[in-house]
């Protein structure tokens, strides 16, 4: 009860903060605020793959596209899973992104909280590691990032504390990303993120994606990714390839298709989870409210690899 007050006493101060701040610089669009602007994906097949590949990161709220937002904003994401084997799990999380006044559009202060009823120590939203508290665990974590750009390279050092359990643990990093154009039609991306922790040391995480457009559908983007993730506090590493195809259904919904196996290294070389997701998304009711409904099926080597059905059910409103 007592977290539960903090995480609303920080929805609202981050309200109050926005409002108060927003009026102090004229904020020019981003181009990721750009990207978020394009829902109509047969407009944006039509630019570069790049322009392609972040409406559809933007639309789906990826992990990578979020990483690079640098914008002032409120988001609150609602969301409630059923899986066969472990029940039901649900979470909430308010986020308030504050791009700070005179400093040249460089210094983000983003704080996010958490509060959970899980069953899995897996992140319930695809965001940054730093919101991996552990289940059943109500917290919430401050940064300070900066964004720079070193030639072609999108370099972003951040420091901030994670509040778990009443109990802060600082944090300070740096994460590294940049694409390349393969072809006309192929675009590389890789991002490196190197940070440190008080509670569970040092952290790796390395992510490559390859992706094109494709007419599988109609004005589809097909992507073949690779994450390696490394902690100081585990032993080995845990790798991920994975298959996505997205396809738009019109200019507010869209659908993809993933499938991904998880492999671990420590105490075997095994696979810890396999999974196979269909996402469909769709704007409701306002421009800045996405519902998103996903049935699944994994594998996972906790339950001897029986299948596990169920499926997510999200709605995300982006003030």
């Amino acid at each position: 009860m007592r977290s539960s007050r903090i995480l609303v006493t920080l929805a609202a101060s981050a309200v109050l903060l926005a409002a108060s701040i927003a009026s102090a610089e004229d904020l020019q669009p981003s181009p990721a605020e750009t990207a978020e602007d394009v829902e109509d994906f047969r407009e944006a097949v039509r630019g570069t793959t790049r322009e392609f590949a972040e409406a559809v990161d933007s639309f789906f709220s990826d992990v990578e596209y979020e990483e690079e937002r640098n914008d002032t904003s409120i988001s609150i994401k609602l969301g409630a899973e059923y899986l066969t084997k472990d029940g039901w799990s649900f979470e909430a999380q308010p986020r308030l992104r504050l791009r700070l006044p005179r400093t040249e559009r460089r210094l983000l202060l983003e704080v996010v909280g958490d509060q959970r009823s899980s069953s899995s120590s897996d992140p319930f939203f695809r965001d940054d590691p730093i919101d991996e508290f552990e289940a059943n665990d109500d917290g919430f974590a401050l940064r300070l990032r900066l964004f720079e750009e070193l030639g072609d390279v999108r370099v972003s050092p951040d420091a901030g504390v994670r509040i778990s359990d009443f109990t802060p643990h600082l944090f300070a990093g740096v994460r590294a990303s940049r694409d390349w154009r393969l072809t006309e039609k192929w675009l590389l991306y890789a991002s490196q993120r190197v940070r440190v922790h008080t509670d569970r040391g040092l952290e790796s995480n390395t992510v490559i994606r390859a992706s094109r457009p494709v007419n599988y559908f109609k004005d589809d983007l097909f992507r073949a990714s690779f994450e390696l993730d490394w902690r100081g506090d585990e032993p080995g590493v845990s790798y991920t390839p994975g298959l996505s195809l997205f396809a738009p259904t019109d200019d507010v919904s869209a659908i993809a298709f993933e499938t991904s196996v998880r492999l671990e290294t420590e105490p075997s070389h095994q696979v810890d989870l396999a999974t196979a997701t269909i996402r469909y998304r769709r704007k409701v009711i306002f421009d800045w409210w996405t519902a998103e409904f996903a049935p699944r099926i994994e594998f996972a080597e906790e339950h001897d690899y029986s299948p596990n059905y169920g499926a997510r059910m999200q709605l995300e409103l982006d003030f």
